[in-house]
């Protein structure tokens, strides 16, 4: 899949331009002034590594010249499927959250990313445990508590999803023996 920057000196000022946190995409950058027509072009082609994060600057050096206009390039934020999830009261079950845009799993094996700095929050609470699988699941252990619909929020590269995803705690279990006398 090929991307276009637009053509960086004229229509692009102070834009951000997304892109998967799998990388792999192509990116085009057009321009005027890089390495002279005869040998190169005017193009600029470049894939962008599996990353996490907002406002990574794009500049083309030439020579000892950086580009002088303001771009930015940012990995999408995390996207989680519309469901919903449940466990129990303990704090003992571990739920698998899906989506897309998670960590990488470059990044995972390389340990290239904060675990500080990419969580999963249920409610007001970070999960006990989370496991980064790769950038379509993550697994995490919710705090033992009680309670329903509370709001799912994952964090990766300061980017928080967005779509309203819910956890619930498992309803009470009435286990009534009736003795008969």
């Amino acid at each position: 899949m090929i991307h276009q920057l637009d053509e960086i000196n004229n229509s692009t000022k102070n834009q951000t331009h997304y892109y998967s946190t799998d990388g792999g995409n192509e990116i085009t950058i057009t321009g005027k002034n890089f390495i002279p027509k005869e040998l190169f072009g005017y193009i600029q082609q470049c894939k962008p590594l599996a990353s996490i994060g907002f406002n990574h600057k794009v500049i083309i050096k030439v020579g000892s010249q950086d580009s002088n206009e303001t771009v930015y390039f940012s990995y999408e934020k995390p996207i989680l499927e519309l469901k919903n999830y449940t466990g129990t009261t303990n704090g003992k079950t571990e739920i698998t959250i899906t989506g897309i845009n998670f960590i990488s799993k470059e990044l995972i094996a390389n340990y290239q990313f904060k675990q500080s700095k990419n969580y999963i929050i249920i409610g007001d609470n970070h999960c006990n445990e989370t496991i980064w699988i790769n950038s379509t699941p993550a697994k995490c252990k919710p705090i033992p508590g009680t309670g329903s619909d509370y709001i799912i929020i994952i964090s990766v590269g300061n980017q928080n999803s967005s779509q309203l995803v819910y956890f619930s705690y498992h309803k009470p279990i009435l286990d009534i023996k009736i003795i008969v006398v």
